[in-house]
């Protein structure tokens, strides 16, 4: 009979070792000790037999993620968690109220402390207005976006999808697109050349957002709206506005 067929490829070797030559199929492990068998073969150690049980691994340390929504710094921010490590803060900066879509990272990944990153786009009270203005409008773009991520060979001017600009103020925009193959919400701010005053082109300054993080956004869009205005009426935040 051909042992191939009794047999997996992968499991072959065992039938190869010295200790176990003229066996008629692998060894099992031991069904009193639920130990691995021994065996000389390729992988022992040059000294010393192999021992029944391996050292455990240590687990990776789990983290503990930040809730949907918190009020933070002692009731001077609220801190809205749209997804992996996106937040939207809402507070005064300088004395400046602002909305500010940022990456965070984590100094020590062993705790649980989040600082802001370099990747964001800080959003004043008007700016942030026009884009939940907008938010309809960009969610219908990022649809029709996806689908052409899904289906390459659709074709439109020439490109696989043509980027949808929209307005925030200030030469700030959010910007629908596909961006490695992949549909996103770019929140970034504009520059024009001094070459060539006729162009406008996007900085460094901001972030893209998956399909699921802009879905959190909107869906956290009036919260971030009410802290906002508790803000903008240089009142204290609470709990309780995060619930309305």
């Amino acid at each position: 009979m051909d042992d191939s067929v009794i047999y997996p490829k992968d499991l072959q070797y065992w039938r190869t070792l010295p200790a176990y030559a003229g066996l008629s199929k692998p060894p099992q492990a031991d069904t009193a000790t639920q130990t691995s068998p021994r065996h000389d073969g390729a992988r022992t150690p040059p000294t010393g037999d192999v021992p029944d049980t391996w050292p455990a691994t240590k687990p990776a340390p789990t983290v503990k993620r930040p809730p949907t929504s918190e009020v933070i710094n002692d009731g001077v921010e609220a801190r809205f968690s749209i997804g992996e490590d996106v937040f939207v803060t809402v507070g005064c900066f300088k004395g400046m109220p602002l909305v500010n879509v940022r990456r965070f990272y984590r100094p020590c990944p062993e705790k649980d402390v989040w600082k802001p990153g370099k990747q964001g786009l800080a959003l004043a009270p008007e700016q942030w207005l026009a884009l939940k203005r907008n938010m309809s409008s960009v969610s219908s773009a990022l649809l029709a976006c996806g689908f052409s991520a899904m289906h390459i060979s659709y074709k439109y001017n020439g490109s696989t999808f043509p980027p949808s600009r929209f307005d925030l103020g200030n030469q700030r925009y959010a910007v629908v697109e596909l961006f490695r193959g992949e549909a996103v919400v770019s929140l970034r701010e504009f520059f024009r050349p001094k070459a060539d005053q006729g162009k406008l082109l996007p900085s460094k300054k901001g972030l893209n957002l998956s399909t699921q993080q802009w879905d959190a956004l909107e869906e956290q869009a009036d919260k971030i709206d009410a802290v906002l205005k508790t803000v903008l009426e240089q009142k204290s935040l609470t709990s309780k506005v995060l619930k309305k």
